[in-house]
């Protein structure tokens, strides 16, 4: 009995050793992702501030998606390798983790949403003013990050039935927008078929949007409900949490290609370069 209770002794503390080297392994790519994040971060907003054309509304609420991707990326990586002790810190992370998630899945569906009105509605009464919507996003997804730590602290019994309705919430959003860039497709090609100008330009918009909605319902699909249904295999979830990190690199690349024609000559790197050395001319 004495063996075997030492057996299971060893077992569990090799268990141990073993989650704790898997988690070394992503430490590092991980970290590189959040890096590289806050890199692209900066060259959206030094974009906006360069170029005052590529200021509009598409451009912008890809900047906020990339501040929820973050922040969502720097709480998870806090979470997981942090040992959070409760505590108020600890219940700002996880109230940020849940609010910066839920509103990247709403910036998603915003873009998705005003992409439909330029391509499928075309002529769109007064559109909301992004301070305002931006307001609405940060403020109604407040409450989630919220009762988040609430439930954990004080209440765990309703933890599984929050996150449960959570997560379905979301998954009808991604569902939604799935259905809404399936409208968005399916017109750019009717008028390609009618029309042959703008072609181009409603296809690459399309593919955009295309783009965006599978890197948001992996992120969902993947980070959510693997880590439900799938139980003891945190290296699957580690592994697309890693993924995710680079996920405004993407973001990224759509947002210059969208900033880049709004030039009408010189391309994007161009000038930013001269710009810069204006700025620095000056100063």
């Amino acid at each position: 009995m004495a063996n075997q209770s030492a057996e299971n002794i060893n077992l569990t503390q090799l268990e141990a050793m073993e989650a704790i080297v898997v988690l070394q392994v992503f430490k590092t790519p991980w970290l590189l992702g959040i890096a590289v994040s806050a890199a692209c971060l900066i060259l959206q907003l030094l974009v906006l501030i360069l170029i005052p054309n590529a200021r509009k509304y598409d451009e912008k609420v890809l900047v906020q998606l990339t501040i929820a991707r973050i922040v969502n990326t720097v709480c998870e990586f806090l979470i997981s390798f942090e040992n959070l002790e409760q505590g108020l810190f600890n219940d700002v992370v996880y109230g940020l983790y849940f609010q910066s998630d839920f509103a990247l899945v709403s910036w998603m569906f915003i873009f998705t949403k005003n992409l439909y009105d330029k391509v499928v509605l075309v002529f769109v009464y007064e559109k909301i003013r992004l301070r305002i919507v931006s307001c609405l996003v940060w403020f109604l997804t407040l409450p989630v990050g919220v009762l988040c730590p609430v439930l954990l602290t004080y209440y765990k019994e309703y933890w599984n039935v929050f996150y449960k309705s959570y997560s379905q919430v979301k998954f009808f959003m991604l569902l939604l927008n799935a259905l809404i860039f399936v409208e968005i497709f399916h017109v750019a090609c009717k008028i390609g078929v009618d029309r042959t100008k703008n072609v181009k330009h409603l296809v690459k918009t399309s593919v955009i949007a295309f783009i965006l909605v599978c890197i948001t319902s992996a992120q969902v699909l993947i980070t959510d409900l693997l880590s439900y249904f799938i139980v003891g295999h945190e290296d699957i979830i580690y592994t697309f949490c890693v993924v995710n990190s680079f996920q405004t690199f993407a973001i990224t690349i759509i947002f210059i290609i969208l900033a880049g024609k709004k030039l009408k000559t010189d391309s994007l790197v161009v000038v930013i370069l001269f710009e810069l050395k204006k700025l620095l001319s000056t100063t």
